[in-house]
């Protein structure tokens, strides 16, 4: 199936710096867990991009079809190739370096879009592990628990972070909590492993990264 044929992802929130054009320093996408931007994570997400429009950025918040009542239906696969869709015709700042937040499977998707469009100058993966499992229970989870609408179609279409990281050339920063229970720090040393362009941020004394639902 080719990008076009995938939903993009949904504008849910746009924070616009008050600087001239010429001193803009960039765009930021902040994509959500398989989840969808459920609370905290929207809350999270909402203060980081105030603070990074404060400092010159243009920041936005998408969420992708299927979670949290949008239209439409959700796969990491398909978040993956709607992102790259929606890079390529719809991202509206493309004089722009640009740079991709993504939490959990949202860090997959950044990898993904990283692999194809080059004004990406930098990928925040955070809490992402080296591999995951596709099955029909991970997915009813997100259904049952969060209300995400699956795309039982690609649902199983694996697409694996320590795949990708191999063919990402811009800098790449994996974050986790200290004491994460969804990863470690040897699966970190291990997609940083994969790239000499990856570095590894570890937030001290937490058990998960500030913003994300437990168990996310």
């Amino acid at each position: 199936m080719t990008k076009e044929a995938f939903c993009r992802p949904v504008l849910c929130y746009e924070a616009l710096p008050a600087y001239p054009l010429n001193e803009i320093k960039g765009e930021v996408l902040l994509l959500p867990t398989a989840a969808g931007l459920h609370s905290p994570l929207n809350t999270s997400y909402l203060l980081i991009a105030k603070s990074l429009a404060q400092i010159g950025f243009i920041v936005r918040i998408v969420e992708f079809p299927g979670q949290n009542g949008q239209s439409g239906n959700y796969s990491v696969f398909g978040s993956c190739m709607g992102l790259l869709n929606y890079l390529e015709n719809d991202a509206p700042c493309r004089q722009w370096p640009l740079y991709l937040f993504g939490v959990c499977t949202g860090g997959i998707a950044a990898l993904f879009a990283a692999t194809h469009i080059k004004r990406v100058k930098g990928v925040y993966a955070w809490e992402v592990c080296p591999n995951y499992e596709y099955s029909v229970k991970s997915y009813q989870k997100l259904s049952d628990k969060f209300g995400v609408n699956v795309d039982w179609d690609t649902a199983l279409t694996q697409v694996q972070p320590s795949d990708l990281v191999r063919k990402v050339h811009q800098p790449i920063c994996f974050g986790m909590a200290e004491k994460s229970k969804c990863t470690n720090f040897e699966e970190q040393l291990q997609l940083c492993s994969l790239s000499k362009t990856s570095y590894i941020m570890k937030l001290r004394g937490v058990g998960h990264v500030p913003g994300l639902h437990r168990g996310s």
